[in-house]
């Protein structure tokens, strides 16, 4: 695919005329750099070109390689969106729930306080019924007001504990 002279190549270096680089052999010329002053720009720019096969080798490496992150990347965004997707349907559906839920313990609540309030009744009626069936001797000297008192708290203590 390349049309350039395989790397890697090497620099003879010249103190007078020029700085040559050479194949790896060194049966072939790739370029020539020209010594206007032997300076240390001329000498670097000679090995910058030297360099030239494997900086494009690197190059191509990295091009390689950035694309394959696009294709990650790609499917990364895909896979992201399906789970953006996801969560909303789910907070949606969490939403949903948590309504229900809330209208559920409403409910419940209504019908505790109505079983609380027939249970109540129940043992208003059971103590009057019992103490409307008994006949008290005088010398218990407990009132019936003071007997139902006395039977509501133990209603409520025995329900309370259950």
């Amino acid at each position: 695919m390349n049309k350039h002279t395989p790397g890697p190549w090497k620099v003879e270096f010249s103190k007078y005329k020029e700085h040559e680089i050479f194949n790896e052999s060194g049966q072939m010329s790739i370029a020539q750099v020209y010594l206007f002053d032997a300076d240390e720009a001329t000498r670097s720019n000679a090995e910058l070109i030297a360099k030239a096969p494997d900086l494009l080798k690197e190059n191509e490496r990295l091009n390689d390689t950035l694309s394959e992150w696009d294709e990650d990347i790609l499917e990364l965004k895909g896979k992201n969106q399906f789970l953006e997707n996801k969560l909303e349907r789910t907070i949606i559906e969490l939403h949903t729930c948590y309504e229900k839920n809330n209208e559920l313990y409403q409910h419940i609540r209504k019908i505790e306080s109505i079983k609380r309030e027939r249970i109540d009744s129940l043992h208003e009626e059971s103590i009057e019924r019992y103490l409307t069936e008994r006949d008290y001797p005088e010398f218990m000297k407990i009132t019936r007001d003071n007997l139902v008192r006395l039977m509501q708290v133990w209603a409520n203590d025995y329900f309370n504990k259950k």
